[in-house]
């Protein structure tokens, strides 16, 4: 996707169409983000990519929508799962892939988890053996990293990409290992409490947040929950006005993973699809770690 800037005459707010596209094993949500007619993207060369060289702007960059999948992919680097998400990412033209439990470590370098067409990955690290986030950016839009707004406690990474010149959608991903003890649990919500809160003091345009959040014990229609940690999560989204906006389960009859944003209002369609054929994984919802 190209970069943007935008006429702010005559505009309240940016209206935004999301869908969503779930497999159940490999989960994949797709976010479609569809800018309004009075974003005009770039074709007049004022705002260049980054990182990288600039490229000459064309009609042809311009898109009306910011694509984003998010997928726990139960380790990046088995069977074919690279191959997966290149074919994934053409097919459906993303522009930036929120990834959880990448099960990466130091070792693996960028260029061995690369994506064609996209910045070399934003990682954050755990162990070969479980958990980790990474994000891919399309090379042709313009981001930068926020680790103002992460957290030491938090398996979480934070971009800002930028669809004006004064305007930008704060972005993060998330995983919570389901085998917390209760003291690790209470780290999480209270940690996941001060970044979000962070996040939207900077008052974003919109604020998303992907993640497998192993929450199985809440009913985000009825905003119940019966164990502790779900109830304090719970908690934590109704403190900071957020919306949950996923409403099937994601894994089995369980739903794991959610997309939590301040701006529920933009949001314009929520389109679960049938499960799609995935032979190369092995996950089950039993082994998250």
């Amino acid at each position: 996707m190209a970069n943007a800037h935008i006429c702010h005459s005559a505009m309240s707010r940016t209206r935004i169409d999301l869908q969503f596209r779930i497999r159940d094993k490999t989960i994949a949500v797709l976010v479609v983000l569809r800018m309004a007619l009075m974003i005009v993207l770039l074709a007049c060369g004022d705002i260049h990519e980054n990182p990288g060289p600039r490229k000459p702007a064309t009609r042809t960059d311009c898109a009306s929508e910011l694509r984003i999948l998010h997928i726990n992919v139960n380790s990046i680097t088995a069977w074919s799962r690279l191959q997966d998400l290149e074919v994934l990412k053409t097919s459906e033209n993303i522009d930036i892939i929120c990834i959880n439990e990448s099960k990466l470590s130091s070792a693996i370098s960028d260029a061995d988890v690369r994506l064609s067409g996209f910045h070399d990955p934003v990682r954050r690290d755990r162990t070969r053996h479980g958990g980790g986030v990474m994000v891919y950016i399309r090379d042709t839009l313009e981001f930068r990293r926020r680790t103002d707004l992460e957290c030491n406690d938090l398996e979480i990474i934070f971009i800002e990409a930028f669809v004006t010149k004064s305007r930008s959608i704060v972005l993060g991903t998330c995983y919570r290992s389901p085998s917390q003890n209760r003291a690790e649990e209470k780290t999480f919500t209270d940690r996941i409490s001060c970044v979000l809160e962070r996040a939207l003091l900077h008052n974003p345009f919109c604020l998303v947040l992907t993640g497998d959040f192993n929450m199985r014990s809440i009913n985000w229609k009825k905003k119940t929950a019966t164990n502790a940690v779900d109830k304090d999560f719970l908690g934590v989204v109704n403190l900071h006005n957020l919306s949950q906006l996923v409403s099937h389960p994601t894994r089995r009859d369980s739903l794991l993973d959610l997309v939590l944003t301040d701006s529920p209002a933009l949001l314009n369609e929520l389109l679960i699809l049938p499960k799609l054929d995935d032979t190369s994984d092995a996950r089950t919802d039993s082994n998250g770690t």
